[in-house]
């Protein structure tokens, strides 16, 4: 397959298993890249730094790249990809970017071993995590070795995934994933009975310490939900969350957004309105 063409940068697809796809187009273009540095410092000189889970051909770390760059926010990008196949048209991906100011650094590995690695750096922390991951909890599995890979939770469960998650986000980071609406709202759950978790603590470290100030723990809290329709007739197909990592007294409001795709064959407004600084139609 050839590669795929957008307005600022070209997407080489050769030998990834998972070919560039509605869905990291849609979080690519919806995640919020802007206020991603949560403490207010991206604009003192520091890097935004910025994490892509299971890159694949690098089009959701490039959509980033592009919207920083736009914004004119600095940033390292790191890029985790299993796949040896992804990782080589990542590399090509990245390599040809075309924006100055924006650092491209891939690591084929596993986000586990890249989690095992990055940890230990308290300094080594992310302003915003995404991530299109595999999603696939409970069904047939393809004949295509790196197809499953790809889109089945057996190499990256829900629970890691949020766990090195949280582990890597610096506190005021986002962490923003697309899911099918199952295994979105499955995602929330876990998300929510951590918080809660949190929330608890925190009530137990008031009442015991005098030094308020550092009691609680910090934890991933819902920010954002959109339900996506591929038309306004048919139920959701996907959604699109964003948490952000924060103390339980610090927790945002939550805001629920809705996407209709297609309205009567055509592109809806809104839809051409997110994704038009990307597609050549747009």
């Amino acid at each position: 397959m050839g590669a795929f063409r957008f307005k600022q940068f070209e997407v080489v697809q050769e030998h990834s298993a998972m070919k560039v796809n509605t869905d990291a187009v849609l979080l690519g273009a919806w995640m919020s890249v802007g206020g991603a540095a949560g403490d207010g410092n991206d604009t003192a000189g520091i890097p935004l730094r910025a994490l892509d889970i299971g890159t694949g051909t690098g089009v959701i770390a490039l959509m980033a790249g592009q919207r920083l760059a736009q914004a004119s926010l600095a940033a390292q990008i790191d890029a985790v990809e299993i796949d040896e196949g992804a990782c080589k048209d990542a590399a090509a991906n990245f390599a040809a970017a075309p924006w100055e100011g924006i650092t491209f650094h891939l690591h084929g590995k596993s986000l586990q071993e890249f989690a095992g690695e990055m940890v230990a750096d308290s300094a080594a922390k992310f302003n915003l995590i995404v991530s299109n991951p595999p999603y696939f909890i409970s069904s047939l599995k393809n004949d295509s070795a790196a197809k499953t890979m790809a889109r089945h939770t057996d190499t990256l469960s829900q629970r890691e995934l949020l766990f090195h998650s949280i582990a890597l986000l610096a506190e005021g980071g986002i962490f923003a994933v697309i899911l099918p609406v199952t295994e979105g709202e499955e995602l929330l759950r876990k998300v929510e009975f951590m918080a809660q978790a949190a929330v608890n603590k925190e009530a137990g470290d008031i009442q015991n310490t005098q030094n308020t100030g550092d009691a609680g723990q910090l934890a991933l809290f819902p920010s954002r939900i959109c339900y996506v329709h591929t038309t306004e007739r048919k139920p959701a197909k996907r959604m699109m969350l964003e948490f952000v990592k924060c103390h339980p007294t610090a927790r945002p409001a939550l805001q629920r957004e809705q996407l209709v795709m297609m309205s009567g064959g055509i592109y809806t407004q809104e839809y051409t309105s997110l994704v038009g600084d990307f597609y050549l139609w747009g």
